[in-house]
């Protein structure tokens, strides 16, 4: 009410006073932490969004109606997908390798994701900036919080809402390209200055000035968007509820790109007497995303990038209804393979004429080893990381990687969809340059044995990324040369099925891969053999628990043993030595390659130094349980972990102390190794045979390096299996095994 002033009259016993109306707001109320507070009270940096500001956002995506409407909240959309994910920043960058992105919470719940949640359904957003998050929600908070209610419905009639919207998208602006024309007259001209005879007449040349194919116009449409949103709610002083569904629907601008979501969230809550109030808060989502395939340290997988290669030449489709090979640029490439257009050309874009030359397939054959490899070195190398989290032996230290230890990674993390890209991209471009050897496209002066040695390797690789990918993800796509083209079509494959394809491969590859090669890096007949072993021995086990692999599993390791190519190294620490890199008899198969950044996440032997901890790695270290279960005077324990710091055990099995190599040169990455191929065989020949003198022998090879005696010669066959399983764990701990073997 507003003040007022009146006089007062002597001898007047009665004042009449009428207070002015005044309408002000009430104390404004922020959501903080786990409470309420006034505003006015607040000291810490706090913006709000209320239902106002976000009902004026045409958007079916809640990250996007933050942008621009935050001060001090960058809002970055990482690519042109219809569900491209949105990079969050609310107080810059804290960290080189680790995320900067919020902590989300709805409506207490944490762990959200923004993807999960309709704007429409959205009551107020807050928005923790400052240091103060970290007092309510620790380390999880260092980034920013975003703390968001949903509506609750209220003390009202019941209520029915719909709204909707819709919207369409088109591409701004496409490069300008080399017409057919155009095209046809550089290749000429090349040709000319090399020598060579055209690949085209001059009716081609003619044809090429009427028409062509652009790729861009292939790849791009135009995009559309709806959106429909229903909600009932009411409620009484005792009784609330708000049920909501939504459904989206967005087709990009990229052909075959698209995103489908339906969503409900019903919210009930009664009050129990004055003292009970019960609340139910539920929200689920089905969600099927198509997205443009992207690659993290490359533009390959780009069909955009792609689009700018394929050759205007070419048609989509040949006169016969077979796909063309799009052919023309003047470098090796592996185009992205089906995944864009229901006539994507699967084909490799290669130099002039419709066969492989040599150098061509050696070229195909790198992009196969470099789609994995890449993804192999620096920091936040995902592999080791994900293949080893969850056993005992590696413990994450830094935060970024504590959700892979927990057992608690989605497919959100950056690090599992870069695992899942990059094994893919090595199988398509396996899967191409296969296509081309089995369809023999190849140059007949091109020798048997090469084009034998190119296929072995592909196959190889290939395997081994499928080997990965059902151990971890399970039953996963099986992508061939000959449903490549309709990639996202392709349904989930059994896991036997995939262990078969994996089997078939590797047998093949047996034999045709020499049994060695002057280039290091490349997998022999007797790492076909070896992986082969590996793969036979998983089969056995679980899932499948087809026990007559065993007896496979043990033959294909003898065969490795009774080959006298490899022997163990006299000292287990020399393993990891940098000089001994290349004359090292033990290992079997390895990545070798130029790293950059530093890491055990790479097992990089040219690392001297990163950020050790009492001399071991700082973003890693074992369980102490782990570390206590070594025997004692074991000297695989003194050369893989550190003494106790801090009551952690830090990781140092491929630190060379003695070596002087910056962090940034040539690293190895070892996948294979002799002493894993003789615990297999031990292991395989105990299952079929029981504990005979063999099995006994290749073990105690084992463990007489690591200066322990050998096994007693009594053990049960289940006591020999654990054996076995114990010298595994302190053999191979920090390798990539451990989590399998469990």
């Amino acid at each position: 009410m507003l003040t007022t002033e009146k006089p007062v009259q002597r001898n007047k016993v009665t004042i009449d006073v009428v207070l002015l109306q005044d309408t002000s707001a009430l104390e404004e109320v922020v959501l903080v932490g786990y409470g309420t507070q006034k505003r006015v009270d607040i000291t810490g940096a706090v913006s709000t969004l209320k239902v106002k500001d976000l009902q004026e956002v045409p958007t079916a995506h809640t990250d996007e109606i933050l942008q621009g409407q935050i001060a001090g909240v960058q809002i970055t959309n990482t690519n042109g997908s219809p569900n491209a994910n949105v990079s969050i920043n609310i107080r810059g960058l804290n960290s080189i390798g680790g995320s900067g992105e919020p902590l989300i919470i709805r409506d207490g719940i944490q762990g959200v994701s923004l993807k999960d949640i309709s704007p429409r359904d959205i009551a107020s957003i807050e928005v923790l900036k400052d240091a103060s998050a970290t007092a309510v929600y620790g380390s999880r908070g260092a980034n920013g919080v975003i703390l968001i209610t949903t509506k609750k419905g209220g003390n009202t009639v019941p209520s029915i809402s719909y709204d909707s919207y819709f919207s369409f998208t088109q591409v701004r602006k496409k490069l300008d390209m080399m017409s057919p024309y155009e095209q046809a007259g550089y290749i000429i001209n090349y040709k000319k200055v090399k020598g060579e005879p055209s690949i085209f007449t001059d009716e081609d040349i003619e044809r090429y000035r009427e028409g062509g194919t652009d790729w861009q116009d292939k790849i791009f449409r135009d995009g559309f968007s709806q959106n429909h949103h229903l909600t009932l709610n009411g409620g009484s002083e005792d009784v609330r509820y708000n049920i909501s569904g939504d459904y989206l629907s967005t087709r990009g601008v990229v052909e075959g790109s698209s995103y489908e979501r339906y969503f409900l969230a019903p919210y009930f809550s009664a009050n129990i007497g004055k003292r009970l109030k019960l609340e139910l808060n539920l929200y689920g989502s089905s969600i099927l995303d198509m997205p443009v395939q992207q690659y993290a340290r490359d533009r390959e997988g780009s069909p955009i990038y792609a689009a700018q290669l394929f050759s205007p030449t070419k048609p989509v489709k040949e006169s016969d209804g077979s796909y063309s090979q799009p052919k023309g640029a003047h470098f090796d490439f592996a185009s992205c393979t089906g995944i864009t257009l229901e006539e994507s050309p699967p084909g490799l874009l290669i130099p002039g004429n419709s066969k492989l030359s040599k150098t061509e397939m050696q070229g195909l054959l790198s992009g196969v080893f470099q789609a994995l490899y890449s993804e192999w070195k620096g920091f936040d190398c995902p592999y080791p990381i994900v293949m080893t989290a969850g056993g005992e032996d590696v413990k994450a230290s830094a935060e970024v990687y504590k959700n892979f230890d927990q057992l608690s990674a989605t497919a959100e993390e950056s690090l599992i969809s870069t695992l899942w890209k990059s094994l893919y991209k090595s199988i398509t471009n396996a899967n191409g340059l296969l296509k081309e050897i089995t369809s023999n496209n190849i140059e007949k002066n091109v020798q048997e044995e090469d084009v034998d040695q190119a296929e072995g390797q592909a196959r190889f690789i290939r395997a081994l990324a499928y080997f990965f990918l059902v151990r971890w993800f399970g039953e996963v796509q099986l992508i061939t040369p000959e449903n490549q083209s309709k990639f996202k079509t392709v349904k989930q494959s059994e896991i036997s099925d995939i262990y078969k394809y994996i089997v078939n491969d590797l047998k093949i590859a047996e034999g045709k891969l020499p049994t060695s090669f002057q280039e290091r890096g490349r997998p022999n007949q007797y790492a076909a053999k070896a992986l082969l072993a590996k793969v036979y021995l998983t089969m056995a086990g679980w899932p499948l628990e087809d026990t007559s692999n065993y007896a496979l599993a043990r033959d294909k390791a003898k065969e490795v043993m009774d080959s006298g190519v490899y022997k163990l190294e006299a000292n287990f620490e020399d393993l990891w030595s940098h000089s001994k890199r290349l004359t090292n008899k033990e290992f079997i198969f390895a990545f070798y390659g130029s790293v950059d950044s530093q890491g055990i996440a790479g097992s990089h032997l040219h690392i001297a130094s990163a950020s050790p901890s009492s001399d071991g790695w700082g973003d890693f270290f074992s369980e102490r349980r782990f570390v206590e279960s070594f025997p004692p005077g074991d000297a695989r324990k003194s050369a893989s972990i550190t003494d106790e710091d801090g009551g952690k055990f830090y990781t140092k099995k491929y630190l060379d102390a003695g070596n002087t190599v910056g962090n940034n040169g040539e690293g190895v990455t070892v996948l294979l190794r002799y002493a894993d191929v003789l615990l297999i065989y031990a292991e395989a020949e105990n299952a079929h045979s029981g504990p005979s003198p063999s099995a006994y022998a290749a073990v105690n090879k084992v463990r007489k390096r690591a200066k322990l005696a050998d096994l007693s010669n009594k053990l049960s066959q289940e006591d020999f299996d654990k054996a076995i399983l114990n010298e595994r764990k302190w053999e191979l701990a920090f390798e990539m095994n451990r989590w399998f073997d469990l």
